[in-house]
């Protein structure tokens, strides 16, 4: 299935996928129940036909760590602060960090 979603992104002219990081939504990988969409077999797919793979909503730092371990290019989080974290800890570059929005 994942061979399917990305060369039909790639066929519509897309530079990017944004998949549910996996099921259930809320999970992450330290959930027995956790069965990740956004995989190895999808992001190694994606990226031979030149695709990036920002995955969504991720927002539990394990998941987030165990994502990048699989090279995806980005994330989709409602906790910015956490993955900066992760990414700190990894000793991975960090993004420019904004002050948060209050609306």
């Amino acid at each position: 299935m994942a061979a399917e979603f990305v060369v039909t992104a790639a066929e519509q002219g897309f530079d990017a996928i944004s998949p549910i990081h996996g099921s259930p939504f809320l999970s992450g990988v330290d959930d027995a129940a956790y069965v990740p969409f956004a995989n190895g077999e999808l992001v190694d797919r994606a990226h031979e036909v030149g695709l990036q793979v920002i995955p969504y909503v991720v927002d539990d730092p394990p998941t987030m760590a165990a994502l990048i371990r699989l090279g995806v290019d980005g994330l989709i989080t409602n906790y910015p602060d956490r993955l900066r974290e992760v990414l700190d800890a990894r000793g991975l570059p960090l993004p420019t960090s904004f002050p948060p929005c209050n609306l």
